[in-house]
């Protein structure tokens, strides 16, 4: 051997050789194809049989090593793919070159050295005679190793072919490198491109910023990216440490025979160890084959369900909100994940989370305009002049519109006799049965209502619910189910339902809006005839029986007199004269309600355009006397307003009354303050005094029927409780509302809200 290379390459022409490696090598960028070269030129320069290059593939573990090129001088030389090599061999080259810092090692006739078995029997195998091994490396980055051998003769390498050689494997090391360098610059390029395209893939393909298009677009473009046969978003549940109930438009499938991941229902403890790396530890959790690792039992019945071979989950954060975790399976072949594929799909999760906020906070803008807009409408019912049975059925239409559902139904618990009530039901088609609650479902329900409990219930096949109850729900076709409760008072609890024959994915939000409508429906219930008309037809008897028992009484007394004189007469008779004029006006009061009542009914009111400063001249002109009495000074800031729709008699009285009201409460000297104001929505108009103030608990009631907050102060201002209760009834048939704000002790402000 050593005279063939004499022949070849001389002293000299070291250097010529070494140059021409080193310019093949880096003629090309591609590694694969330089080892290519460096192998081939290697092998045929140094008349080897066999040339090979192994890389090193963890530099923690040194035995991991990969053939990358193997060059043979003839068909007849073994290869190592042919030959089933013990991983011995790695383990003694790493000890010869690695382990003892040497830069090559020479074994010159490999049949007669004594080597450790398996590593003796390998070479057999291989037909090696000699063998030379050379590192590749630098300093401590140990990338891989250079090795000949022969197989057909004993030839030696001189010293300074095996110094040439060494000279090599450097500068394959440093070519190496370079080349390292550039696919990794072509990858991040790629890479960077992979993420451009797909993020613009998902922005075109989101005709909307709907929430089931973006979790749809999203899932299915991964998906198909990395070639997953399940991809689907689980998004976390944070109140309850656990991943909300898969939907079908969160997730991705390959084709029709794999498995929805949605159509199974995830126990908390099966979620358990994917929520504690995913979520809580921020990792991504990479499993190549889950037949190789440990799970728990309850993780590994999920895997075996689903039949993953092998999955990726990342977890998607907004900032340090968790939003949820992305996740890959892959069921019908393994799946191995590098680096660039684990970083790419990170990166483009991350961007998918801004995507999914910026989809929910339009969500949520949305559904808030629309909340606004359903009260609204809703508060524009109970204005109205309907009866408490029309608003109801209104009500009932615009929630069955808004939720999309089958029916809804509002009714009240009598929790004395433990029996609800249906006050109105509304429902688009017959989809439900005639089957009810069982006795056992009735009683949990009705404890859920009676402790103001709220229920949510999106798949009657997959809730947590007492079993019999969702039994129930089933057989009359419910699938899904919600309710809201409403306290009206110590007997009776009001229920808002809302039942569909299809899945839904309601969440406490929604709850909490029901409970918001809820609030409107109590005050509709309040203000209607449902609730108050006995109690006025009581009252109005009460009141009008008690100035004609004084009178009667007095009379009586007058005429029993033997020797009236005229001061116990005139006494007398003057106390009948106040309660006449007393129960005149009250029941002035009750014909100007009926009256009221009657001409709305007959539509019969007459409008028109009203100056606010003759309004309130008129007003004070009317109730002058009385002012004057108790020495009242009057400020007023009145500005030139026009009220475009008035009745001006209804209108008048209203000031009348609230006027009236501020100077019966007002002490002797003291002031009362009118103001205007002129906005883009309304026009209000204040009557603020220094009196006596209201209690905080009495506000909410002063404006009913009857309802006197001191009933002796009423009897000395011969108040009869009508006068608010007319004024608001005023204020509603002008389409406004009157407000009051009171500091007991320090005086009052009450408000009138008209339309612009």
């Amino acid at each position: 051997m050593q005279s063939n290379l004499d022949k070849e390459i001389k002293i000299s022409d070291r250097e010529k050789l070494l140059r021409k490696i080193i310019t093949t090598v880096r003629s090309t960028i591609d590694i694969d194809e330089m080892l290519t070269i460096i192998c081939d030129e290697v092998g045929k320069t140094f008349n080897a049989d066999r040339a090979s290059i192994i890389q090193c593939n963890d530099k923690k573990d040194y035995t991991n090593w990969s053939l990358k090129r193997e060059y043979t001088a003839f068909e007849t030389v073994k290869t190592h793919k042919q030959v089933n090599i013990d991983k011995g061999i790695s383990l003694f080259w790493v000890e010869m070159l690695y382990k003892r810092g040497n830069k090559s090692h020479y074994i010159e006739n490999v049949p007669e050295t004594t080597l450790p078995e398996p590593i003796n029997s390998n070479y057999r195998k291989l037909e090696v005679k000699t063998m030379l091994g050379i590192s590749i490396e630098k300093d401590d980055d140990k990338w891989g190793g250079l090795f000949l051998s022969n197989t057909r003769s004993y030839d030696k390498w001189t010293k300074e072919e095996i110094k040439l050689l060494e000279d090599i494997s450097d500068q394959i090391f440093t070519a190496i490198k370079q080349a390292e360098l550039y696919k990794k610059v072509q990858e991040t390029a790629k890479r960077e491109k992979l993420i451009r395209e797909t993020i613009l893939s998902l922005f075109s393909s989101i005709s909307s910023l709907n929430i089931k298009d973006v979790f749809k677009a999203i899932v299915t473009e991964i998906g198909k990216l990395f070639e997953a046969d399940r991809c689907f978003f689980a998004e976390y549940d944070a109140d309850n440490n656990t991943m909300f109930p898969q939907d079908d438009y969160k997730e991705y499938n390959s084709d029709k025979t794999i498995k929805p991941a949605y159509s199974r229902k995830n126990k908390k403890e099966e979620l358990a160890e994917l929520i504690e790396i995913v979520i809580h530890q921020k990792q991504i959790i990479k499993v190549e084959n889950t037949a190789e690792v440990n799970f728990p039992e309850e993780t590994k019945k999920l895997l075996d369900d689903l039949s993953i071979k092998s999955f990726v989950g990342l977890p998607i954060f907004l900032g340090e909100t968790p939003l949820g975790t992305l996740v890959l399976h892959y069921v019908k072949d393994y799946k191995q994940f590098n680096r660039n594929e684990i970083d790419t799909l990170h990166t483009i999760a991350t961007q998918s989370g801004i995507i999914i906020n910026q989809a929910k906070l339009y969500k949520k803008v949305h559904e808030t305009a629309k909340e606004e807009k359903m009260l609204a409408e809703i508060m524009a019912v109970i204005k109205s002049n309907l009866k408490i049975d029309e608003i109801f059925m209104i009500i009932c239409g615009l929630l069955s519109n808004f939720y999309d559902v089958n029916r809804i139904i509002i009714s009240k618990l009598d929790t004395e006799e433990n029996k609800l009530n249906i006050l109105k039901e509304c429902s688009k088609k017959n989809d439900s049965n005639d089957c009810k609650l069982t006795a056992k479902s009735k009683e949990y329900f009705y404890e859920k209502i009676i402790k103001n409990k709220n229920l949510i219930i999106n798949d009657t096949e997959n809730a947590d619910n007492p079993k019999y109850f969702l039994k129930d729900l089933k057989l009359m076709k419910i699938k899904a189910f919600m309710m809201a409760s409403m306290y009206i008072n110590e007997n009776e609890t009001g229920v808002i339902i809302i039942q569909d024959t299809k899945k839904n994915s309601w969440q406490q939000e929604d709850v909490n809006f029901l409970l918001r409508i809820a609030d409107y429906i109590l005050i509709a219930i309040k203000e209607s005839n449902l609730y108050n008309q006995s109690e006025f037809i009581s009252n109005a008897a009460h009141e009008l029986k008690t100035p004609l028992s004084v009178i009667n009484g007095y009379a009586g007394a007058l005429l029993n007199l033997e020797k009236p004189d005229c001061e116990t007469t005139n006494r007398f008779l003057h106390i009948i004269k106040n309660n006449s004029e007393r129960l005149n006006k009250l029941i002035d009061n009750l014909l100007f309600i009926s009256t009221i009542e009657k001409k709305l009914n007959d539509e019969k009111l007459a409008f028109e355009e009203l100056k606010v400063v003759d309004l309130i001249e008129n007003s004070i002109q009317f109730c002058d006397e009385k002012i004057k009495l108790k020495n009242i000074k009057i400020e007023k800031n009145i500005e030139n307003i026009v009220i475009k729709k008035a009745n001006t008699i209804l209108l008048q009285q209203l000031m009348i009354n609230l006027i009236t009201n501020a100077v019966n409460y007002s002490k002797t000297h003291s002031i009362i303050r009118l103001n205007t104001i002129k906005n883009d929505k309304e026009i209000l108009i204040s009557v603020e005094d220094n009196g006596c103030g209201i209690k905080k608990e009495h506000i909410s009631n002063i404006f009913e029927r009857f309802y006197r907050v001191d009933k002796s102060r009423s009897r000395e201002t011969g108040g009869i409780g009508l006068g608010l209760s007319i004024s608001k009834l005023i204020s509603k048939i002008h389409g406004g509302y009157i407000t009051v704000e009171s500091v007991f002790g320090k005086g009052s402000i009450f408000i009138l809200h008209l339309p612009e």
